[in-house]
């Protein structure tokens, strides 16, 4: 006769103190990698997310400037964070950064075309060999950091102006 004796209640045998520690154990031991590996997948969709967001913010800002400058005719005066131009309607507009937004002034006044990045900077230039009819190449770009990003991710994008013949 075993010395372990199983105890019986009503039709079902009860389990011992000591099986129910070592099947705990072994659910632990199984639980401890799955829970790792969803904390991980968490993070790595936050990331993405985060940067999805940011490239969803930069690409905003660079539609709104290609959409204000479009029909312009010539950059008056440009800088690297900020550019003057000539529009359709013989008015100007000035596209400038400052201080995270993007802003776009008008004689009918100022709009935040978006908020939220980093850094952006202007550049105006002429193709080399292209002669002055053919216009200048506007490039702008933006940039933006997310929650934890260790540095800028840039966009750009470039729009062709040319002068009125």
């Amino acid at each position: 006769m075993s010395k372990w004796r199983k105890t019986s209640c009503g039709s079902r045998v009860a389990m011992s103190l000591l099986e129910l520690i070592v099947s705990m154990g072994l659910l632990s031991l199984i639980m401890v990698p799955v829970v790792s590996l969803l904390g991980t997948s968490y993070k790595v969709m936050n990331a993405s997310s985060d940067r999805q967001s940011g490239n969803y913010t930069r690409q905003v800002a660079l539609d709104s400037v290609a959409v204000r400058l479009a029909g312009s005719s010539q950059i008056l005066s440009s800088s690297s964070s900020q550019v003057t131009a000539l529009l359709s309607d013989g008015s100007q507009g000035r596209l400038s950064f400052s201080r995270g937004e993007l802003t776009w002034e008008t004689p009918l006044g100022v709009e935040t075309l978006i908020a939220g990045l980093s850094n952006a900077r202007f550049s105006v230039g002429a193709i080399p060999g292209a002669s002055l009819p053919a216009g200048e190449l506007f490039l702008i770009e933006v940039a933006s950091r997310g929650p934890g990003e260790p540095q800028e991710t840039w966009s750009s994008t470039q729009i062709w102006i040319r002068p009125l013949l």
